[in-house]
């Protein structure tokens, strides 16, 4: 049993009152142990996702190779119907290697990060815009990029989750005119700043808002665009290690817009809301 034991002076003596508080301490107590149950379940998960995203890349790697091998050695072979039911076998071990790959880097980002540091956004976007040199040179996409703040995060992590958002901006493009990405600062909240994506893209329909963030989920079939649907579930997952979030605002046909908040540089000038700069 557990008592709060208080005294107080009544004349030349003391006065004790003993309450009993089993029931307060117990109950803390059992919140406490849940809690470490929580942390070493979810730990665990986390450690089974990797592995069996890494190690389940080798076997799978061996069905693309040898599937390969056996088109270009034996087509004729196999005749017009085995090649179909071989390439459909090819088709479904690449989707199964982008689905791994999305489970790897979900389960990456599964901790706050142990390096944070100052990160100017205006350097770190066009990185990435580096890196998607090819998708944004295919789709003849407009990127404008205007100012942006400097923030406190990882840098590493905060690349994958402006790639993540990105990609998805040419990737999702209206097939009737070309795709335009702007890139802007938003507001300051308490400490932190919003960073904004928005396209013109297919956009969605609003109460499918929440949907897109979870991980395997998918608006679209593969046919009409490939992927793994687990680039904005990875994009929320590092907005919340660092501290913030992630919204999605949409409307079908018309296009698309991200806000990121993030922990705003605290020895950084303020960076007011912009507008992207326009090209000449």
């Amino acid at each position: 049993a557990y008592f709060d034991v208080r005294a107080s002076k009544l004349g030349d003596g003391l006065t004790y009152i003993f309450r009993d508080v089993t029931d307060r301490v117990q109950s803390a107590l059992d919140l406490e142990e849940k809690t470490r149950e929580l942390e070493r379940s979810n730990r665990e998960l986390q450690s089974f996702a990797y592995i069996a995203s890494h190690d389940l890349q080798e076997p799978l790697r061996k069905i693309r190779t040898f599937g390969e091998r056996v088109e270009t050695l034996y087509a004729e072979a196999l005749g017009s119907r085995g090649l179909d039911h071989l390439r459909r076998i090819r088709a479904a071990a690449a989707r199964m290697g982008d689905l791994l790959d999305g489970l790897l880097e979900y389960s990456r980002v599964s901790h706050r990060p142990s390096t944070m540091e100052p990160v100017a956004l205006d350097l770190l976007v066009p990185r990435v815009l580096d890196d998607l040199e090819v998708a944004v040179a295919a789709s003849g996409a407009v990127i404008e990029v205007g100012r942006l703040p400097r923030v406190i995060g990882n840098p590493a992590q905060l690349h994958g989750l402006f790639q993540n958002l990105l990609a998805n901006a040419i990737k999702f493009r209206h097939a009737e005119r070309p795709p335009r990405v702007e890139v802007c600062a938003g507001e300051h909240l308490n400490g932190q700043v919003w960073v904004v994506v928005r396209d013109n893209g297919i956009g969605f329909e609003p109460q499918y808002a929440e949907r897109l963030f979870e991980p395997f989920q998918r608006l679209h079939t593969l046919d009409e665009y490939a992927g793994a649907g687990m680039g904005l579930a990875s994009a929320r997952r590092v907005a919340e290690r660092h501290g913030g979030r992630i919204e999605a605002r949409g409307e079908l046909g018309v296009g698309a817009e991200f806000r990121v908040l993030l922990p705003a540089d605290p020895g950084a000038d303020e960076v007011a809301p912009s507008e992207p700069n326009r090209p000449a």
